[in-house]
């Protein structure tokens, strides 16, 4: 992002950060379609990238677990978990029974948020718009066919867009934990002055409280996967809560 400072934002609470559990799966209806389930009878991984490439473990989901499956790769699903919608991401194709039909490509502008994580999945290594982190997070959502509006200030992006468009809203299925594609933000520190830290940060969601992101406080320049935990504790700054850059922020649009 460009080297204006953030230590204004200082002054925001960050929003309470807790989950609201959705209510049980009830069994399907007569004649409707089976729920999709996962098959294992152990615990499945969800990875931020693709079942069937998975060094990037970002959570487990539950064995038996009812899933939403929203869209597909060549051998994996995007899913959620219907109990725990907070829970999302990529398993193998064979982990799950009753998969539906007629399911759209992941990687299109049908699934914009999933997309924009996966642009910023595939710069994985390397050196990508190191210090301007606002950059890559926009080119993220611009290659999925939604380009952010504004500027690249950090400042008008929290201040101005942060009204405008939804993040932690009490009452939905994933308060407190940042969706796939929500543009995550940390206000400034003076702890890394030589990697101008003090202009604050943000890196874009793979869900379940990881993020893709380029350098932050000692970290290197780097397109890394890391924790929005990690970042608060090593990276420096505080944090201040996520915002999806379109309207609305189920992952489904």
């Amino acid at each position: 992002m460009n080297k204006r400072t953030v230590l204004s934002l200082l002054g925001y609470a960050a929003i309470p950060a807790f989950a609201l559990a959705s209510s049980l799966v009830t069994a399907s209806a007569a004649g409707a379609s089976p729920t999709p389930t996962i098959i294992n009878t152990t615990s499945t991984h969800l990875c931020a990238g693709s079942g069937s490439w998975c060094p990037d473990v970002i959570a487990s989901i539950p064995a038996h677990a009812q899933l939403q499956v929203i869209c597909s790769r060549v051998n994996s699903y995007y899913v959620e978990d219907l109990v725990n919608r907070a829970l999302e991401g990529f398993v193998a194709k064979s982990a799950v029974a009753n998969p539906p039909g007629g399911l759209t490509d992941c990687d299109t502008t049908v699934h914009p948020a999933i997309y924009a994580a996966a642009n910023a999945l595939g710069w994985m290594g390397q050196d990508h718009d190191p210090l301007y982190c606002l950059q890559f997070v926009a080119d993220s959502w611009a290659q999925a066919g939604r380009p952010i509006p504004g500027d690249d200030d950090a400042i008008d992006w929290w201040n101005g867009y942060s009204a405008r468009y939804p993040r932690e809203l009490p009452g939905q299925p994933r308060y407190g934990t940042p969706p796939r594609g929500a543009l995550v933000f940390w206000a400034g520190t003076d702890n890394y002055p030589q990697y101008d830290s003090q202009d604050g940060h943000v890196a874009i969601s793979v869900g379940n409280g990881w993020v893709v992101s380029t350098e932050q406080g000692n970290s290197g320049p780097d397109v890394h996967l890391v924790t929005i935990s990690a970042v608060t504790k090593e990276g420096g700054g505080t944090y201040l809560g996520w915002i999806m850059p379109i309207s609305g922020y189920q992952i489904q649009q």
